[in-house]
């Protein structure tokens, strides 16, 4: 009787997750709780592993998303930039000032500028930029001698400016930490990997519920996710012979690129040997004399040297 029910038992068929992209794995998933929910889990008792595949939703949008280019990286450039350059101007007012007044005068000032403000366009790391120009701007704001001569010398429109552009760089860059904050940390192979783990759960419920419950038809949910499952294998197995075709073409083309480049090498070494053979055939009819016909050679001869 048990081997009967085992041999009447059906199956669904399974798929290879590495052989998947991560976009089908979603699909995947969604496809197969549309078949189930309207076959009713819980009628068939399989709500438990129906709710497990569910509960993965925010995990198939994941696989889903483009991340692409960072959209806040492409601020921070300009932002960064900006703020640099109103650096500079700053230590070039300083310089303006330091033709015209005492170097005593502006010595808190010049002071600072060296200590924060030097070689910032050296500062490849954001963080660090940030901070040089923080230090400046505490220092600008806190110490009440580099306070006093900033407004005097009439300097605090551009400190102003420069703290302005910190705090849009540290916006920028706040922004861009909290959107780095909320992807996911789990790799994209692991979350394929644990989506189609809780689909596989399932399947099994399914094949282990018809045992359990044999006044249950599964034989309806069972062929119709053997039909999802063949459609992906259909998939797996165009996208493998495509990509053998596309192989066995870039070999042969690279292979005829070889022996053209080889047949070119061939007849260029005949034609550098030629030329070498009649170089030396002309070089022994210069330098030895047999080679001329004798009648030639006589000619030569009578002439005398006055012609």
């Amino acid at each position: 009787m048990i081997d009967t029910v085992l041999k009447e038992r059906l199956k669904i068929g399974r798929l290879s997750v590495s052989r998947l992209l991560k976009t089908e794995v979603a699909e995947l998933a969604e496809e197969v709780l549309r078949i189930v929910k309207s076959h009713d889990p819980e009628a068939m008792q399989i709500k438990a592993m129906h709710d497990l595949l569910e509960a993965q939703r925010p995990l198939f949008e994941s696989l889903k998303t483009r991340y692409g280019v960072d959209p806040y990286r492409l601020d921070m450039k300009p932002a960064r930039e900006k703020m640099v350059l109103l650096a500079s101007n700053f230590k070039l007012q300083v310089r303006l000032l330091s033709k015209s007044y005492d170097p005593k005068e502006l010595h808190a000032i010049v002071a600072a500028k060296k200590r924060y403000l030097r070689h910032l366009y050296r500062s490849k790391n954001t963080k660090i930029l940030k901070q040089k120009i923080a230090g400046f701007i505490d220092d600008a704001e806190n110490d009440a001698r580099l306070r006093s001569d900033i407004e005097q010398f009439g300097l605090n429109g551009d400190v102003l400016k420069l703290k302005v552009a910190l705090e849009e760089v540290r916006a920028i860059a706040k922004k861009r930490n909290e959107r780095y904050s909320k992807q996911l940390k789990m790799t994209s192979r692991e979350v394929k990997g644990y989506i189609y783990g809780a689909i596989e759960h399932l399947f099994k419920e399914i094949e282990v519920a018809q045992l359990r419950e044999p006044d249950v038809d599964y034989v309806p949910i069972i062929n119709t996710l053997n039909v999802l499952v063949k459609k992906y294998k259909t998939l797996i197995s165009r996208r493998k012979h495509h990509n053998q075709r596309k192989a066995a073409k870039r070999k042969a083309a690279e292979a005829k690129l070889e022996t053209t480049s080889s047949d070119a090498t061939v007849s260029t070494s005949e034609i550098v040997s030629k030329s070498d053979k009649n170089g030396a055939d002309n070089e022994a009819l210069r330098g030895n004399e047999a080679y001329l016909p004798a009648v030639i050679y006589n000619q030569i001869g009578r002439i005398s040297p006055d012609g």
